[in-house]
């Protein structure tokens, strides 16, 4: 399966999961299945990286984030596609 990621610095952001029942596992919340859940997530750790005082911690929360939005834009794919092909 080709992964829906952005490209940033040369690394590709690969999404945390690529099926919505897993990523609904891995949050243990039915809303992690969709794209506005992880949209809101990416906005929150973008926030908590710019109000933090320490440049490492700053780092992995727009990375982490990052990973949230390339999520997203998966699961919006698959939305468009529709259910049926959802891995």
């Amino acid at each position: 399966m080709t992964a829906v990621s952005t490209v940033h610095g040369g690394a590709a952001i690969e999404p945390l999961r690529f099926s919505a029942a897993d990523l609904v596992d891995l949050f243990d919340t039915p809303e992690a299945g969709t794209p506005q859940w992880h949209e809101r997530r990416a906005a929150a750790l973008r926030y908590e990286a710019s109000v933090h005082p320490v440049a490492a911690v700053n780092t992995a929360y727009r990375r982490l984030a990052k990973r949230h939005v390339a999520t997203a834009r998966l699961l919006e794919a698959r939305l468009r596609r529709g259910p049926a092909l959802e891995g």
